[in-house]
Order: C-alpha cells, then structure tokens, then sequence
C-alpha cells in the first residue's frame, strides 16, 4: 500500500513538474508570437509609407513632365509587348 501512495506521489510530482514545463513553453510562444506580430505590423506600415511617398512622388513627376512620362509609359508597353508576343509565339 506504502508503494502505491509513493508511486502515486512521484507521479503528482511529476505532472506538476510537466504542468509548469508546459506552462512556460505557452508563455515563450506567446511572447514569441506577439515579437513576431509587433515586428509585422511595423514592417507592413514602413512598406505603406514608403509606397505612398513613391507614389506621391511619381505623381509630381508626372505633373511636372507629362510628355515625357507619356513617351515612356508608351515605351515601356511596347517593350512589354514585344516580350509577350515572342513569349507566346516560342510556347
């Protein structure tokens, strides 16, 4: 009977002992997770203002030298279309 309650003792011992292994596991991770989300989330809004200045500053461009930007969006959709069509014509 002695042996049981022992055993049975080691074995509550044992689960507390997994229960707070287990715990802080959950609570690395989750701190782990937040690091990683907070990181994102900066990482998307830099990348967001950096597109808005480009684009800003693109519209400038073009107000400024509109020909211009005429000629080459013009220029660059031939090129894209000449690469397509010999794309296409190769498959």
């Amino acid at each position: 009977m002695e042996n049981i309650r022992n055993a049975a003792s080691r074995a509550v011992k044992e689960a507390d002992g997994l229960q707070s292994v287990l715990d802080s596991a959950l609570e690395k991770g989750r701190d782990s997770w937040e690091d990683i989300k907070s990181g994102g989330e900066e990482a998307m809004t830099d990348v967001q203002e950096r597109g808005e200045k480009a684009w800003a500053d693109a519209e400038k461009l073009v107000r400024k030298y509109p020909t211009k930007s005429i000629g080459i969006a013009l220029a660059v959709g031939v090129v894209a279309g000449i690469f397509l069509s010999l794309r296409c014509s190769n498959d």
